[in-house]
Protein backbone atom coordinates (compact mmCIF):
# COMPACT_ATOMS: atom_id res chain seq x y z
CA UNK A 1 0.00 0.00 0.00
CA UNK A 2 1.52 3.81 -0.81
CA UNK A 3 0.85 7.05 1.07
CA UNK A 4 -0.45 9.43 -0.64
CA UNK A 5 -0.75 13.06 0.95
CA UNK A 6 -3.25 15.37 -1.24
CA UNK A 7 -1.96 18.27 -0.44
CA UNK A 8 -4.93 20.96 -1.64
CA UNK A 9 -6.65 23.94 0.10
CA UNK A 10 -9.82 23.24 -1.02
CA UNK A 11 -11.69 20.07 0.69
CA UNK A 12 -13.79 19.61 -2.30
CA UNK A 13 -10.87 18.88 -4.35
CA UNK A 14 -9.11 16.68 -1.91
CA UNK A 15 -12.39 14.49 -1.84
CA UNK A 16 -12.45 14.38 -5.55
CA UNK A 17 -9.17 12.85 -5.80
CA UNK A 18 -9.13 10.22 -3.01
CA UNK A 19 -12.88 9.13 -4.83
CA UNK A 20 -11.01 8.69 -7.80
CA UNK A 21 -7.97 6.84 -6.66
CA UNK A 22 -10.47 4.31 -4.38
CA UNK A 23 -12.39 3.53 -7.72
CA UNK A 24 -9.52 2.82 -9.96
CA UNK A 25 -6.93 1.73 -7.03
CA UNK A 26 -9.36 0.41 -4.42
CA UNK A 27 -6.81 -0.27 -1.44
CA UNK A 28 -3.73 0.89 -3.20
CA UNK A 29 -4.05 4.22 -1.09
CA UNK A 30 -3.69 5.06 2.55
CA UNK A 31 -4.44 8.68 2.39
CA UNK A 32 -3.41 11.92 4.09
CA UNK A 33 -4.23 15.14 3.72
CA UNK A 34 -2.82 18.38 3.98
CA UNK A 35 -5.50 21.61 3.61
CA UNK A 36 -2.14 24.10 3.43
CA UNK A 37 1.43 23.96 2.70
CA UNK A 38 2.18 24.35 5.97
CA UNK A 39 0.81 21.55 6.93
CA UNK A 40 1.99 19.44 4.02
CA UNK A 41 5.54 20.20 4.38
CA UNK A 42 5.49 19.11 8.41
CA UNK A 43 3.73 15.80 7.25
CA UNK A 44 6.38 15.45 4.41
CA UNK A 45 9.10 15.74 6.83
CA UNK A 46 7.49 13.68 9.17
CA UNK A 47 5.87 10.87 7.35
CA UNK A 48 7.43 8.44 4.56
CA UNK A 49 5.13 9.72 2.07
CA UNK A 50 5.69 7.38 -2.00
CA UNK A 51 3.05 9.95 -3.82
CA UNK A 52 2.61 13.87 -3.04
CA UNK A 53 -0.78 15.34 -5.09
CA UNK A 54 0.07 19.05 -4.60
CA UNK A 55 -1.79 22.30 -5.35
CA UNK A 56 0.53 24.70 -6.14
CA UNK A 57 -1.39 27.75 -5.37
CA UNK A 58 -2.61 27.58 -1.26
CA UNK A 59 -2.49 30.42 0.88
CA UNK A 60 0.48 30.43 3.31
CA UNK A 61 3.41 28.16 1.49
CA UNK A 62 2.65 27.29 -1.42
CA UNK A 63 2.92 24.41 -3.52
CA UNK A 64 6.89 25.44 -4.88
CA UNK A 65 7.39 27.18 -1.35
CA UNK A 66 6.70 23.07 0.06
CA UNK A 67 9.06 21.81 -2.66
CA UNK A 68 11.88 24.17 -1.69
CA UNK A 69 11.61 23.06 2.03
CA UNK A 70 11.53 19.55 1.64
CA UNK A 71 14.34 17.58 2.94
CA UNK A 72 13.46 14.03 0.57
CA UNK A 73 11.81 14.15 -3.05
CA UNK A 74 8.86 11.65 -3.21
CA UNK A 75 7.06 11.72 -6.46
CA UNK A 76 4.78 14.64 -7.40
CA UNK A 77 2.30 15.19 -9.33
CA UNK A 78 1.43 19.17 -9.46
CA UNK A 79 -2.25 20.87 -9.80
CA UNK A 80 -1.57 24.19 -11.60
CA UNK A 81 -4.24 26.03 -13.62
CA UNK A 82 -3.70 27.99 -16.56
CA UNK A 83 -2.55 31.14 -15.09
CA UNK A 84 0.12 29.43 -12.73
CA UNK A 85 2.26 28.48 -15.56
CA UNK A 86 4.95 30.43 -14.38
CA UNK A 87 5.22 28.61 -11.00
CA UNK A 88 4.66 24.85 -13.04
CA UNK A 89 7.74 26.06 -14.60
CA UNK A 90 10.33 26.19 -11.39
CA UNK A 91 8.64 23.47 -10.18
CA UNK A 92 9.79 21.25 -12.97
CA UNK A 93 13.22 22.56 -11.33
CA UNK A 94 12.17 20.72 -8.47
CA UNK A 95 11.81 17.27 -9.81
CA UNK A 96 8.08 17.33 -10.30
CA UNK A 97 7.08 14.05 -11.93
CA UNK A 98 3.85 14.98 -13.87
CA UNK A 99 1.08 18.13 -13.87
CA UNK A 100 -2.89 18.32 -14.26
CA UNK A 101 -4.55 21.11 -14.76
CA UNK A 102 -7.18 21.91 -11.96
CA UNK A 103 -9.99 20.64 -12.80
CA UNK A 104 -7.86 17.12 -13.70
CA UNK A 105 -9.88 15.45 -16.21
CA UNK A 106 -10.19 11.52 -14.72
CA UNK A 107 -8.43 9.76 -17.68
CA UNK A 108 -5.62 12.84 -17.37
CA UNK A 109 -5.54 12.35 -13.95
CA UNK A 110 -5.65 7.88 -13.63
CA UNK A 111 -2.63 8.02 -16.43
CA UNK A 112 -0.52 10.88 -14.22
CA UNK A 113 -0.95 7.74 -11.23
CA UNK A 114 -0.64 5.45 -13.69
CA UNK A 115 2.94 6.21 -14.53
CA UNK A 116 3.47 6.77 -10.52
CA UNK A 117 2.71 2.78 -10.29
CA UNK A 118 4.86 2.34 -13.25
CA UNK A 119 7.78 3.52 -12.15
CA UNK A 120 7.27 2.22 -8.52
CA UNK A 121 7.56 -1.18 -10.59
CA UNK A 122 10.67 -0.12 -11.81
CA UNK A 123 12.29 1.12 -8.23
CA UNK A 124 10.35 -1.61 -6.22
CA UNK A 125 12.09 1.02 -3.31
CA UNK A 126 11.06 4.32 -1.79
CA UNK A 127 11.45 6.82 -4.64
CA UNK A 128 15.13 9.06 -3.79
CA UNK A 129 15.42 12.64 -4.62
CA UNK A 130 15.73 13.08 -8.27
CA UNK A 131 16.31 15.31 -11.02
CA UNK A 132 12.90 15.25 -13.10
CA UNK A 133 13.44 15.42 -17.29
CA UNK A 134 11.82 17.80 -19.24
CA UNK A 135 9.48 15.06 -21.14
CA UNK A 136 6.51 15.28 -19.70
CA UNK A 137 6.06 18.91 -20.82
CA UNK A 138 7.66 18.46 -24.39
CA UNK A 139 5.11 15.58 -24.72
CA UNK A 140 2.12 17.24 -23.88
CA UNK A 141 3.54 20.16 -26.13
CA UNK A 142 4.31 17.88 -28.89
CA UNK A 143 0.39 16.55 -28.71
CA UNK A 144 -0.73 20.00 -28.42
CA UNK A 145 0.52 20.96 -31.59
CA UNK A 146 -0.03 17.90 -33.10
CA UNK A 147 -3.98 17.90 -32.21
CA UNK A 148 -5.71 19.81 -29.71
CA UNK A 149 -3.80 23.56 -30.73
CA UNK A 150 -5.07 24.72 -27.34
CA UNK A 151 -3.50 28.35 -27.32
CA UNK A 152 -3.14 29.52 -23.81
CA UNK A 153 -2.03 25.75 -23.09
CA UNK A 154 0.56 26.06 -26.07
CA UNK A 155 1.86 29.47 -24.39
CA UNK A 156 2.03 27.92 -20.81
CA UNK A 157 4.16 25.11 -22.01
CA UNK A 158 6.72 27.22 -24.13
CA UNK A 159 7.34 29.60 -20.94
CA UNK A 160 7.68 26.55 -18.96
CA UNK A 161 10.44 24.99 -21.17
CA UNK A 162 11.94 28.03 -21.83
CA UNK A 163 11.09 28.39 -25.20
CA UNK A 164 10.17 31.69 -26.40
CA UNK A 165 10.33 31.44 -30.47
CA UNK A 166 7.25 31.13 -32.20
CA UNK A 167 8.22 29.07 -35.43
CA UNK A 168 8.23 25.20 -35.77
CA UNK A 169 9.32 22.90 -37.97
CA UNK A 170 7.75 19.52 -38.17
CA UNK A 171 8.89 16.33 -39.21
CA UNK A 172 7.65 12.90 -39.20
CA UNK A 173 10.32 10.33 -38.45
CA UNK A 174 10.60 6.63 -38.98
CA UNK A 175 13.24 4.05 -38.49
CA UNK A 176 13.06 0.79 -40.64
CA UNK A 177 12.87 -1.43 -37.49
CA UNK A 178 10.64 -3.18 -35.02
CA UNK A 179 11.39 -1.56 -31.97
CA UNK A 180 9.22 -0.20 -29.14
CA UNK A 181 7.83 3.33 -29.74
CA UNK A 182 8.84 4.19 -25.93
CA UNK A 183 12.55 3.47 -27.08
CA UNK A 184 12.70 5.27 -29.69
CA UNK A 185 11.19 8.76 -28.50
CA UNK A 186 13.46 8.12 -25.32
CA UNK A 187 16.49 8.10 -27.74
CA UNK A 188 15.64 10.72 -29.93
CA UNK A 189 15.14 13.10 -26.24
CA UNK A 190 18.50 12.02 -25.60
CA UNK A 191 20.07 13.40 -28.37
CA UNK A 192 18.12 16.52 -28.68
CA UNK A 193 18.74 17.09 -25.20
CA UNK A 194 22.80 16.67 -25.52
CA UNK A 195 22.61 18.97 -28.65
CA UNK A 196 20.79 21.56 -26.26
CA UNK A 197 17.85 22.08 -29.04
CA UNK A 198 14.70 23.64 -28.72
CA UNK A 199 12.21 20.90 -29.18
CA UNK A 200 8.73 19.17 -28.41
CA UNK A 201 8.44 15.32 -29.32
CA UNK A 202 5.66 12.74 -29.51
CA UNK A 203 4.87 9.09 -30.54
CA UNK A 204 3.01 9.19 -33.70
CA UNK A 205 2.08 6.10 -36.21
CA UNK A 206 4.93 3.44 -35.36
CA UNK A 207 7.56 6.79 -35.53
CA UNK A 208 7.61 10.10 -33.94
CA UNK A 209 6.56 13.60 -34.93
CA UNK A 210 9.39 15.77 -33.54
CA UNK A 211 8.93 19.66 -33.64
CA UNK A 212 12.09 22.48 -33.79
CA UNK A 213 11.70 25.63 -33.07
CA UNK A 214 13.08 28.92 -34.21
CA UNK A 215 12.85 32.49 -33.61
CA UNK A 216 12.68 33.42 -37.43
CA UNK A 217 10.86 32.38 -40.51
CA UNK A 218 14.01 30.26 -41.71
CA UNK A 219 13.77 26.94 -41.29
CA UNK A 220 17.76 25.80 -42.71
CA UNK A 221 18.51 25.65 -39.13
CA UNK A 222 15.77 23.36 -37.63
CA UNK A 223 16.09 20.95 -41.29
CA UNK A 224 19.56 20.52 -41.07
CA UNK A 225 19.33 19.38 -37.14
CA UNK A 226 16.58 17.42 -38.58
CA UNK A 227 18.50 15.25 -40.93
CA UNK A 228 21.08 14.72 -38.11
CA UNK A 229 18.58 13.11 -35.68
CA UNK A 230 17.88 10.82 -38.44
CA UNK A 231 21.37 9.88 -39.60
CA UNK A 232 22.09 9.35 -35.79
CA UNK A 233 19.44 7.37 -34.69
CA UNK A 234 20.36 5.53 -37.98
CA UNK A 235 23.82 4.96 -37.29
CA UNK A 236 22.44 4.10 -33.42
CA UNK A 237 20.49 1.45 -34.65
CA UNK A 238 21.95 0.41 -37.51
CA UNK A 239 18.60 0.85 -39.50
CA UNK A 240 17.30 2.89 -42.16
CA UNK A 241 15.69 6.42 -40.89
CA UNK A 242 13.31 8.56 -43.06
CA UNK A 243 12.29 12.10 -42.02
CA UNK A 244 9.85 14.02 -43.74
CA UNK A 245 8.92 17.37 -43.10
CA UNK A 246 6.19 19.88 -43.76
CA UNK A 247 6.68 23.99 -43.81
CA UNK A 248 7.68 25.91 -41.31
CA UNK A 249 4.64 27.42 -39.35
CA UNK A 250 3.77 29.59 -36.12
CA UNK A 251 3.20 27.29 -33.37
CA UNK A 252 -0.24 29.73 -32.55
CA UNK A 253 -2.70 29.28 -35.32
CA UNK A 254 -1.04 27.18 -37.66
CA UNK A 255 -0.81 24.21 -35.88
CA UNK A 256 -2.23 21.65 -35.40
CA UNK A 257 -3.25 22.45 -39.59
CA UNK A 258 -0.25 22.13 -40.63
CA UNK A 259 0.45 18.84 -38.77
CA UNK A 260 -2.73 17.65 -40.16
CA UNK A 261 -1.80 18.58 -43.98
CA UNK A 262 1.48 16.39 -42.99
CA UNK A 263 0.32 13.57 -42.43
CA UNK A 264 -2.23 13.91 -45.25
CA UNK A 265 1.16 13.23 -47.49
CA UNK A 266 2.59 10.48 -45.11
CA UNK A 267 1.96 6.82 -46.85
CA UNK A 268 1.34 5.17 -42.82
CA UNK A 269 -0.81 7.67 -41.74
CA UNK A 270 -3.23 7.91 -45.17
CA UNK A 271 -6.02 4.95 -43.78
CA UNK A 272 -7.02 7.70 -40.89
CA UNK A 273 -7.58 10.22 -43.42
CA UNK A 274 -10.22 8.16 -45.27
CA UNK A 275 -12.51 9.09 -42.34
CA UNK A 276 -13.20 12.39 -43.64
CA UNK A 277 -16.31 14.25 -42.44
CA UNK A 278 -18.67 16.21 -44.81
CA UNK A 279 -18.32 19.32 -42.91
CA UNK A 280 -21.51 20.64 -45.11
CA UNK A 281 -23.54 17.68 -44.55
CA UNK A 282 -22.51 18.50 -40.55
CA UNK A 283 -23.33 21.70 -41.35
CA UNK A 284 -26.87 20.96 -42.97
CA UNK A 285 -27.75 18.26 -40.16
CA UNK A 286 -27.19 21.17 -37.51
CA UNK A 287 -29.61 24.12 -39.60
CA UNK A 288 -32.45 21.36 -40.05
CA UNK A 289 -32.05 20.46 -36.51
CA UNK A 290 -31.24 16.56 -37.55
CA UNK A 291 -29.95 14.83 -34.71
CA UNK A 292 -29.70 11.77 -36.88
CA UNK A 293 -27.89 13.29 -39.78
CA UNK A 294 -25.24 14.54 -37.82
CA UNK A 295 -24.11 11.73 -36.38
CA UNK A 296 -24.41 10.05 -39.57
CA UNK A 297 -21.91 13.07 -40.69
CA UNK A 298 -19.30 11.97 -38.28
CA UNK A 299 -19.76 8.27 -38.16
CA UNK A 300 -16.89 7.35 -40.48
CA UNK A 301 -14.59 8.81 -38.10
CA UNK A 302 -15.97 7.42 -34.97
CA UNK A 303 -16.03 3.72 -36.93
CA UNK A 304 -12.16 4.90 -37.47
CA UNK A 305 -11.39 4.76 -33.92
CA UNK A 306 -12.71 1.47 -33.34
CA UNK A 307 -10.50 -0.11 -36.25
CA UNK A 308 -7.11 2.10 -35.90
CA UNK A 309 -6.00 2.43 -32.35
CA UNK A 310 -2.77 3.41 -33.31
CA UNK A 311 -3.91 7.36 -34.69
CA UNK A 312 -6.70 7.49 -31.77
CA UNK A 313 -5.16 11.25 -31.19
CA UNK A 314 -5.13 12.19 -34.91
CA UNK A 315 -9.17 11.13 -35.01
CA UNK A 316 -9.94 13.15 -32.01
CA UNK A 317 -8.69 16.04 -33.67
CA UNK A 318 -10.40 15.70 -36.60
CA UNK A 319 -13.26 15.39 -34.83
CA UNK A 320 -12.70 18.21 -32.58
CA UNK A 321 -11.89 20.70 -35.69
CA UNK A 322 -15.49 19.33 -37.42
CA UNK A 323 -17.56 19.93 -34.53
CA UNK A 324 -15.92 23.39 -33.59
CA UNK A 325 -16.34 24.70 -37.39
CA UNK A 326 -19.43 23.23 -37.34
CA UNK A 327 -20.57 25.45 -34.27
CA UNK A 328 -18.30 28.59 -35.39
CA UNK A 329 -20.52 28.49 -38.39
CA UNK A 330 -24.26 27.64 -36.74
CA UNK A 331 -23.30 29.94 -33.15
CA UNK A 332 -20.43 32.67 -34.51
CA UNK A 333 -18.98 33.88 -31.23
CA UNK A 334 -21.68 33.12 -29.25
CA UNK A 335 -21.32 30.81 -26.25
CA UNK A 336 -17.74 30.27 -27.48
CA UNK A 337 -16.56 29.63 -23.74
CA UNK A 338 -19.45 27.25 -23.22
CA UNK A 339 -18.93 25.45 -26.40
CA UNK A 340 -15.30 24.96 -25.44
CA UNK A 341 -15.99 23.67 -21.84
CA UNK A 342 -18.17 20.98 -23.43
CA UNK A 343 -16.49 19.85 -26.22
CA UNK A 344 -12.80 19.55 -24.23
CA UNK A 345 -13.47 15.75 -23.01
CA UNK A 346 -12.65 14.68 -26.47
CA UNK A 347 -9.49 15.26 -25.53
CA UNK A 348 -9.41 12.42 -22.81
CA UNK A 349 -12.22 10.54 -24.06
CA UNK A 350 -10.10 7.15 -24.93
CA UNK A 351 -12.22 4.84 -27.66
CA UNK A 352 -14.84 5.36 -29.53
CA UNK A 353 -17.77 4.20 -26.99
CA UNK A 354 -16.42 7.88 -25.19
CA UNK A 355 -16.02 9.64 -27.88
CA UNK A 356 -19.32 9.12 -29.42
CA UNK A 357 -21.24 10.00 -26.22
CA UNK A 358 -19.12 12.89 -25.49
CA UNK A 359 -19.86 13.59 -28.97
CA UNK A 360 -23.74 12.94 -28.82
CA UNK A 361 -24.08 14.94 -25.84
CA UNK A 362 -22.09 18.23 -27.70
CA UNK A 363 -24.65 17.62 -30.60
CA UNK A 364 -27.96 17.78 -28.23
CA UNK A 365 -26.54 21.07 -26.71
CA UNK A 366 -25.18 22.73 -29.77
CA UNK A 367 -29.27 21.93 -31.60
CA UNK A 368 -30.56 23.66 -27.97
CA UNK A 369 -28.54 26.70 -28.50
CA UNK A 370 -29.34 26.49 -32.62
CA UNK A 371 -33.28 26.52 -32.38
CA UNK A 372 -33.30 28.91 -29.46
CA UNK A 373 -36.65 28.80 -27.60
CA UNK A 374 -38.95 26.90 -30.58
CA UNK A 375 -38.72 23.45 -28.41
CA UNK A 376 -37.94 20.29 -29.13
CA UNK A 377 -37.41 19.35 -32.78
CA UNK A 378 -35.55 16.81 -34.68
CA UNK A 379 -33.19 16.16 -31.97
CA UNK A 380 -32.27 12.77 -31.68
CA UNK A 381 -35.58 12.33 -28.93
CA UNK A 382 -37.56 13.78 -32.04
CA UNK A 383 -35.58 11.39 -34.07
CA UNK A 384 -37.20 8.69 -32.06
CA UNK A 385 -40.81 9.70 -31.85
CA UNK A 386 -41.03 10.02 -35.12
CA UNK A 387 -39.50 6.80 -35.94
CA UNK A 388 -41.87 5.33 -33.46
CA UNK A 389 -44.60 7.31 -34.88
CA UNK A 390 -43.82 5.81 -38.03
CA UNK A 391 -44.60 2.70 -37.53
CA UNK A 392 -45.12 1.40 -34.05
CA UNK A 393 -45.37 -2.83 -35.10
CA UNK A 394 -41.53 -2.72 -35.27
CA UNK A 395 -39.89 -4.35 -32.79
CA UNK A 396 -37.90 -0.96 -31.62
CA UNK A 397 -36.39 -0.50 -28.27
CA UNK A 398 -33.67 1.66 -26.63
CA UNK A 399 -30.76 -0.65 -27.86
CA UNK A 400 -31.89 -1.00 -31.23
CA UNK A 401 -32.47 3.15 -31.82
CA UNK A 402 -28.97 3.89 -29.64
CA UNK A 403 -27.70 1.95 -32.45
CA UNK A 404 -29.25 3.38 -35.20
CA UNK A 405 -28.87 6.86 -33.93
CA UNK A 406 -24.84 6.12 -32.93
CA UNK A 407 -25.43 7.00 -29.28
CA UNK A 408 -25.10 5.19 -25.96
CA UNK A 409 -27.94 3.62 -25.27
CA UNK A 410 -28.54 4.78 -21.48
CA UNK A 411 -27.64 8.40 -22.42
CA UNK A 412 -30.60 8.04 -24.81
CA UNK A 413 -32.93 6.44 -22.20
CA UNK A 414 -32.19 9.43 -19.80
CA UNK A 415 -32.42 11.60 -22.28
CA UNK A 416 -36.32 10.44 -23.46
CA UNK A 417 -37.35 11.07 -20.10
CA UNK A 418 -36.14 13.71 -19.60
CA UNK A 419 -37.84 14.73 -22.44
CA UNK A 420 -40.88 13.26 -22.25
CA UNK A 421 -41.84 12.73 -18.52
CA UNK A 422 -42.07 9.17 -19.60
CA UNK A 423 -39.73 5.61 -20.26
CA UNK A 424 -39.28 4.86 -23.88
CA UNK A 425 -41.40 0.81 -23.15
CA UNK A 426 -44.03 3.36 -21.46
CA UNK A 427 -44.10 5.49 -24.80
CA UNK A 428 -43.86 2.64 -26.97
CA UNK A 429 -46.97 0.87 -25.44
CA UNK A 430 -49.45 3.77 -25.41
CA UNK A 431 -48.78 4.53 -29.14
CA UNK A 432 -49.71 0.99 -30.32
CA UNK A 433 -52.22 0.76 -28.33
CA UNK A 434 -53.79 4.09 -29.63
CA UNK A 435 -53.30 2.32 -33.33
CA UNK A 436 -55.12 -0.28 -32.30
CA UNK A 437 -58.03 1.49 -31.07
CA UNK A 438 -57.87 3.91 -34.42
CA UNK A 439 -57.91 0.28 -36.44
CA UNK A 440 -60.90 -0.60 -34.04
CA UNK A 441 -62.67 2.33 -35.41
CA UNK A 442 -61.81 1.85 -39.15
CA UNK A 443 -61.47 -1.58 -40.21
CA UNK A 444 -62.94 -4.59 -39.86
CA UNK A 445 -60.31 -7.01 -38.84
CA UNK A 446 -60.30 -9.23 -36.33
CA UNK A 447 -58.66 -7.90 -33.02
CA UNK A 448 -55.66 -10.96 -33.19
CA UNK A 449 -54.83 -9.44 -36.90
CA UNK A 450 -54.79 -5.94 -35.35
CA UNK A 451 -52.70 -6.97 -32.65
CA UNK A 452 -49.94 -7.78 -35.17
CA UNK A 453 -50.65 -4.83 -37.07
CA UNK A 454 -49.13 -2.85 -34.37
CA UNK A 455 -46.82 -4.95 -32.67
CA UNK A 456 -47.77 -7.85 -30.77
CA UNK A 457 -47.98 -11.25 -32.17
CA UNK A 458 -48.95 -12.95 -29.25
CA UNK A 459 -52.85 -11.97 -28.66
CA UNK A 460 -52.91 -12.97 -24.81
CA UNK A 461 -50.29 -10.24 -24.42
CA UNK A 462 -52.16 -7.93 -26.62
CA UNK A 463 -54.89 -8.14 -24.34
CA UNK A 464 -53.06 -7.58 -21.38
CA UNK A 465 -51.15 -4.42 -22.09
CA UNK A 466 -54.76 -3.30 -23.95
CA UNK A 467 -56.58 -3.64 -20.34
CA UNK A 468 -53.62 -1.95 -18.66
CA UNK A 469 -53.66 1.00 -21.21
CA UNK A 470 -57.68 1.49 -21.52
CA UNK A 471 -59.25 -0.40 -18.17
CA UNK A 472 -61.00 -3.34 -20.45
CA UNK A 473 -59.87 -5.61 -22.66
CA UNK A 474 -60.05 -5.63 -26.36
CA UNK A 475 -63.06 -7.53 -27.05
CA UNK A 476 -65.22 -5.52 -24.97
CA UNK A 477 -63.69 -2.06 -25.77
CA UNK A 478 -64.91 -3.23 -29.45
CA UNK A 479 -68.08 -4.15 -28.46
CA UNK A 480 -68.19 -0.77 -26.81
CA UNK A 481 -67.45 1.13 -29.97
CA UNK A 482 -69.68 -1.35 -32.25
CA UNK A 483 -72.53 -0.54 -29.69
CA UNK A 484 -72.34 3.11 -30.13
CA UNK A 485 -72.01 2.62 -33.73
CA UNK A 486 -75.17 0.89 -34.29
CA UNK A 487 -76.65 3.66 -31.54
CA UNK A 488 -75.38 6.40 -34.68
CA UNK A 489 -77.27 4.53 -36.99
CA UNK A 490 -80.48 3.97 -35.52
CA UNK A 491 -80.61 7.90 -34.77
CA UNK A 492 -80.18 8.45 -38.57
Amino acid sequence: MYRVLIADDELRDRNIIKILLERRYAGQFQFLEAENGQQALEILNREQVQLLILDINMPGLSGIDVLHGLKGMPYVIVLTAYDNFEYTREALRYGVRDYLLKPPLREEFYRAVDHFLEDCERVQENLAPQIQSREVFTRDLARQLMYFGDAKKIRGLLNVLDITEQHALCGLLRVDLETDQGCLLDEAEELLDRWEAKYAAAAYGGGLAVFLFCRDEDASEPLQLLTRLAQSLENDLCAPARVQTGPLASVFGSYPKTFLELTRFEKDGQMAFRAEVQQTDLEDAVRHRDFAAAMEALRPILEAMEKSEEYEDLLKYQLLLALSQCTSQILGGKAANEAYHRISGLISARGREQATEITARYLEWLLQEARGTDGLRNNVVQVVLEKVQEDCSQPWSIDSLADRLHVNACYLSHLFKEHTGRCFTDYLAEQRITQAVELMKTTDMSLARIGEQVGYGDPNYFSRVFKKRRGVGPREFSRTLKGGRQKLHKND
